[in-house]
C-alpha cells in the first residue's frame, strides 16, 4: 500500500504539473480532459492517493492495537490490486470516456470496501481489546467511501450535489478527521518513546470537539455559507494550538523524525485560522480575499506533510531500520513546507503585478522534485525484505 501511495504521490503531482504548465505557459496547450480539471485533481489527491497510506497503516496497526491476528494476505492483496487498477485506469479514462472513469472509480471503491471490511472484522473479533480510536476511524473511512461513491453517482447522473459532496466531504469528513485522529493516537505515543520524562497525554474531549467543528465547517461549505465558518474554525485552531503545546512541540526538535510530525500538525491551526479570516472577510467584502490560501495550508501543509512524516516513521519501524531521518528525507520534508508557503504566497500578488501563475508553477515544480526524491528514497524500502531479518 505504501509503495502504491508513493508512486501515486509522484504521478498525481506530475499529472497536475503538466496541466498547470499548459494552463499558464505557452510550452503546450492545457490538457483536454472530458471533465473539469478541479474534479480530477481533487479525486486523485483525496481518494486515489492518501487512502493507500491510510489503509497501509491501519491494516498493519489495527491487529496490534486490538491484540488480534494479522489481517489475512488475501484481504489486503485484493484491496491493493483493485485500488491500484482503479488508479491506473483513471488517468487514460480522463481523456477517453465517462464510462471508463466510472469503471475506474468502481474498481477503487471495490478495493476500498474490501480493506474496510478487513478492518471491521478485526474490530469485531471476540478477543479484540477495543478503544474508541478504532471505531472512530472505521466511521471516518465509511464517510470517505461515501465521498468517493458520490463521484460515481455524479458521473452517472450529473447531479451537482454529488459533485459538491465529493469535493467537500472528502476533505472535511474524511481526510482531515482521519489524520487528526491518528495524530491524537500516535504523536503522544511517539513522544513517549523518545522524549525523556514525557507523560503520555490524550485529552478525552479532543476528538468529539474536533468532530463538531469539522462537521460545522463542512455544513457551512456545502450550504454555501462561508461567512459562518469562523464560528467553527477559530475554536478548532485554538484547540490545535493547545494540543501542539500539550504535546511539547518545542522538545520535539531534539528528534528530527518526531519534529516532522509536530511541524505538520502545526499547519492545522494555521489553515483553520486562514479559513476563519477568509469567512469574516467574505462577510464584509463579499469576495474570497485569501483565495485558495486556506485550502493549500490544509491540503499541502497539514495533510501531505503529516502523511509523509507518518509514512517515514512507519516505514523505518516496519522495515527494521533505525528511527532516524536522513538529511535527504529532511530536505524533502522542508521543501514541502516551502511548497506550501509558495502556494499561499501565490494567492497574494503585489499591487500592480500578476505573479500568481509563477508562484503556482514554482510550487508545483518544487513539489514534483521533492516527491520524486522522496520516492527514490522510499520505494526500495517497500520492494525489499526487512534489513533485520524479521518477516515483512
Amino acid at each position: 500500500m505504501f509503495f502504491a501511495g508513493t508512486i501515486q504521490l509522484v504521478l498525481t503531482l506530475l499529472f497536475w504539473c503538466v496541466e498547470l504548465v499548459g494552463r499558464y505557459t505557452s510550452f503546450w496547450p492545457p490538457l483536454k480532459m472530458i471533465l473539469p480539471g478541479v474534479w480530477a485533481h481533487t479525486f486523485m489527491m483525496v481518494y486515489g492517493l492518501y487512502p493507500f497510506f491510510i489503509f497501509g497503516f491501519l491494516l498493519t496497526t489495527y491487529p496490534r492495537w486490538l491484540k488480534t491476528d494479522p489481517v489475512p494476505a488475501s484481504s489486503y492483496t485484493a484491496a491493493f490490486v483493485l485500488m491500484l487498477a482503479g488508479n491506473l485506469l483513471f488517468y487514460p479514462a480522463l481523456f477517453i470516456s465517462r464510462t471508463l472513469l466510472e469503471l475506474a472509480v468502481l474498481a477503487l471503491l471495490s478495493g476500498w470496501t474490501i480493506a474496510l471490511c478487513a478492518l471491521v472484522r478485526a474490530y469485531l473479533c471476540p478477543q479484540a481489546i477495543r478503544t474508541h480510536y478504532e471505531l472512530i476511524l472505521i466511521c471516518l473511512l465509511v464517510l470517505g467511501l461515501s465521498g468517493a461513491s458520490s463521484s460515481l453517482a455524479w458521473l452517472m447522473t450529473n447531479n451537482d450535489l454529488y459533485y459538491r459532496f465529493t469535493l467537500t466531504g472528502g476533505v472535511w469528513l474524511f481526510l482531515v478527521p482521519v489524520i487528526i485522529t491518528v495524530a491524537h493516537r500516535m504523536i503522544p505515543f511517539f513522544n513517549s518513546m523518545v522524549l525523556a520524562g514525557y507523560t503520555l497525554v490524550r485529552p478525552g474531549w479532543s476528538l468529539p470537539f474536533v468532530g463538531i467543528c469539522l462537521l460545522g465547517h463542512f455544513s457551512c461549505t456545502l450550504l454555501e455559507l462561508p461567512q459562518w465558518v469562523f464560528v467553527f474554525d477559530l475554536p478548532l485552531a485554538a484547540a490545535a494550538i493547545y494540543h501542539s503545546w500539550l504535546w511539547q512541540f518545542r522538545r520535539s526538535w531534539k528528534v528530527p523524525l518526531l519534529a516532522m510530525l509536530h511541524i505538520a500538525f502545526l499547519w492545522l491551526p494555521v489553515g483553520m485560522f486562514l479559513f476563519a479570516i477568509q469567512g469574516i472577510l467574505f462577510a464584509v467584502t463579499g469576495t474570497f480575499v485569501l483565495g485558495k490560501a486556506p485550502v493549500h495550508a490544509i491540503g499541502i501543509g497539514f495533510i501531505t506533510s503529516m502523511t509523509l512524516a507518518m509514512a517515514a516513521r512507519v516505514s523505518f519501524g516496519h522495515s527494521g531500520r533505525p528511527l532516524v531521518a536522513s538529511r535527504l528525507t529532511l530536505t524533502c520534508f522542508w521543501l514541502l513546507q516551502l511548497v506550501t508557503l509558495f502556494r499561499i504566497i501565490g494567492e497574494f500578488p503585489l499591487p500592480g503585478t500578476d505573479m500568481t501563475s509563477y508562484w503556482i508553477l514554482t510550487a508545483a515544480l518544487v513539489w514534483v522534485l521533492a516527491l520524486s526524491v522522496w520516492a527514490w528514497i522510499y520505494v526500495p524500502i517497500y520492494l525489499n525484505p526487512r534489513i533485520d531479518g524479521q518477516p515483512g
